[in-house]
């Protein structure tokens, strides 16, 4: 599978511009329900000259959730040298956080992706 290189936009360099619907850092697709809104539940940057699609992504998160109404993101560094950070959104009510990143985990595994993950919501676990 060629390597996706990320596109960034301007201002903050959304690799995703698609699916930005904020100009601060939030990105989320556009269509996203805002009665239950979406929070950043993981993030993580990708090895030396990996990357990911925005499909791609959203097809991991959504076999990893096991939700349909999540959504991607994904920001340039400061530099051109700085790794991209992606992001992987949800609503508060996510349910069973670590079975989630287990899943999340082993998806990326098998796409050969290594990533440093963060955990940035301390839902139920």
């Amino acid at each position: 599978m060629p390597a996706h290189r990320p596109s960034c936009g301007t201002r903050i360099r959304v690799c995703f511009p698609q699916y930005a619907i904020s100009q601060v850092t939030r990105m989320a697709p556009r269509n996203i329900k805002t009665s239950n809104p979406s929070i950043a539940m993981f993030r993580f940057t990708l090895g030396t000259d990996q990357s990911i699609g925005p499909k791609d992504l959203q097809s991991i998160w959504v076999r990893a959730s096991q939700l349909p109404d999540v959504s991607v993101g994904c920001v340039a560094g400061q530099r051109p040298e700085d790794k991209a950070t992606y992001s992987l959104y949800a609503t508060q009510s996510l349910e069973g956080l670590a079975e989630v990143e287990t899943r999340l985990r082993r998806l990326l595994d098998e796409r050969n992706l290594r990533v440093a993950l963060l955990c940035v919501h301390a839902g139920v676990r």
